[in-house]
């Protein structure tokens, strides 16, 4: 029997694509030599889901005092409603554009509930925190609290000291070095196939 970890790294694996003739373009617009596809087991993978979201429970969430879990959406969703069950949170979403009918606004959850409450902001995959800081700042002018970031696997681009300098700290489950991706891979994919026109 593996543990609950080593099959979450073995689901995660699965995700990760090394470029061969041309680089990955990131939602950043920048070039990258391999790129983590995590919706193919979030949204794809129901086992998957339900390990990866187990092992950051018991990694990080079990021992943790929060009051609401939140994500922009839509690539941590799947992720962030699983975790919803296991820990009997609530949930908020940030929309990508705030909704202009019914109710409005950008945020989908109990929005009365955030003031003075712990919120736990969850993503898939971090590059330079960019999208958790997004989450963090409307929390926050709602009056919440962010004190922690999880996300499935930190690519080592900034994501951590981005929200250092926010006073939020970064849990990852993994790192791309965790998953075979290292400096001296990466230097030689970026030199051989990310030269920038």
């Amino acid at each position: 029997m593996t543990s609950l970890r080593e099959q979450a790294y073995r689901c995660v694996l699965s995700c990760v694509f090394k470029a061969s003739d041309r680089c990955f373009k990131l939602s950043s617009g920048k070039l990258s030599p391999y790129y983590i596809d995590l919706r193919r087991i979030l949204f794809g993978d129901p086992r998957c889901l339900e390990v990866v979201s187990r092992a950051i429970y018991e990694e990080f969430l079990r021992s943790m005092s929060f009051d609401i879990l939140a994500c922009k959406a839509l690539g941590a969703v799947p992720l962030l409603v699983t975790l919803s069950l296991i820990t009997k949170k609530p949930m908020l979403v940030l929309r990508e554009k705030a909704k202009e009918h019914g109710m409005g606004g950008n945020l989908v959850g109990p929005i009365e509930l955030v003031r003075d409450r712990q919120v736990v902001i969850i993503d898939d995959v971090c590059t330079t925190g960019s999208t958790i800081l997004q989450v963090a700042r409307t929390v926050r002018e709602l009056g919440g609290n962010v004190k922690y970031a999880i996300v499935v696997v930190d690519r080592e681009e900034g994501c951590r000291d981005n929200l250092r300098r926010e006073s939020i700290e970064l849990l990852s489950l993994f790192t791309r070095t965790d998953l075979g991706i290292s400096d001296d891979w990466l230097r030689e994919a970026y030199d051989n196939l990310c030269r920038e026109a």
